[in-house]
């Protein structure tokens, strides 16, 4: 079936060249810079975009501002997933080499800023001021929830509430700003725009659920690479959270946590019993209420929204990634 985004999707990887590519042609820059566009996403955030730029009343004529605009939040996510892999130490996404593994960390670090630094250029040069607040307050917000994300490293008081403030910053502020930027840019009054943040947001946050939840749903692999290593990596995600939670596994989740940490035993052997520990926990069935609550948030937001095809493009995307998740 045919995308109806085909032709906005085009422009906003015309743009994400455009806007990526280094005129110099300095080595070993163009060379990474490559690797990262070659490796291309689902895109959602710049879906989201163009899909809450729909809901204003002049798409077309804010068409090619709204897929520049797509392009620099994909950028925003592309330089965050740089780093993200250098502090995970991670050595594929999606199947491929990452930056930090190919080039080095040093390397990676620069090119996630220099991907940063064309961002605030763009956004200059369009004049975008008060979407450039938006995102700016956006990558704070991105920062923050890793920075609290890192703080409860293999902490086995780790809360839920502590679990929702990480995952609201370093995944959920990204959905938001997308959405509300979208309607801002598509024309939409600030109260559409604050139903679209709120919208994404909830998006967002489900988003990241899903995403943990498949981490231990998917078997040895998932996404390209071992299954469960958040757990490895001292990152308690919800499962996790409720079998520390739940008084007759915490204590047998405690001494799985201090074995993990020795090294000593081989992660097949623990991930089985990780996962037999998080299944008499009811720790998938607790995420997936968790996760469900925020789709529901979502689409009673979206039952707001004016009929046509963003709306209809943002219910799409929503019961697609709930689909992959059996929710």
């Amino acid at each position: 079936m045919k995308d109806w985004m085909d032709k906005e999707l085009g422009l906003v990887e015309q743009y994400l060249r455009e806007f990526t590519e280094d005129l110099s042609r300095r080595e070993p820059l163009s060379g990474i810079l490559a690797d990262v566009l070659g490796a291309p996403g689902k895109r959602l955030r710049p879906r989201m975009v163009l899909a809450c730029g729909f809901l204003g009343n002049d798409f077309e004529a804010r068409r090619d501002r709204l897929c520049r605009i797509g392009a620099l939040i994909e950028m925003v996510h592309c330089a965050s997933l740089i780093h993200d892999d250098i502090i995970d130490d991670s050595s594929l996404r999606r199947g491929k080499r990452t930056v930090q593994s190919k080039y080095g960390k040093d390397m990676a670090v620069y090119t996630g800023d220099y991907i940063l630094g064309k961002v605030l250029y763009y956004l200059m040069e369009m004049g975008a001021a008060d979407s450039g607040m938006i995102l700016g307050r956006c990558v704070q917000d991105m920062c923050a929830g890793e920075l609290n994300q890192h703080s409860h490293r293999f902490d086995c008081q780790v809360s839920k509430e502590q679990y929702l403030a990480s995952i609201n910053g370093k995944t959920a502020a990204l959905f938001r700003a997308a959405c509300s930027i979208g309607a801002l840019e598509g024309g939409c009054g600030g109260e559409g725009q604050r139903k679209a943040g709120d919208m994404g947001e909830n998006i967002g946050m489900f988003f990241q659920i899903r995403d943990d939840l498949m981490d231990f749903q998917a078997g040895e692999q998932w996404d390209g690479k071992p299954a469960c290593q958040d757990f490895f990596q001292g990152i308690y995600t919800l499962p996790v959270v409720r079998a520390l939670e739940y008084p007759l596994t915490e204590g047998r989740m405690r001494s799985l946590i201090r074995e993990s940490r020795q090294g000593q035993t081989g992660e097949a052997v623990l991930r089985e019993r990780l996962n037999r520990l998080i299944f008499e926990a009811g720790g998938v069935r607790y995420a997936t209420s968790c996760m469900e609550k925020y789709k529901k948030n979502a689409f009673n937001l979206l039952k707001e929204m004016p009929e046509g095809r963003g709306r209809n493009e943002i219910e799409r995307m929503v019961r697609s990634l709930a689909s992959k998740t059996g929710g």
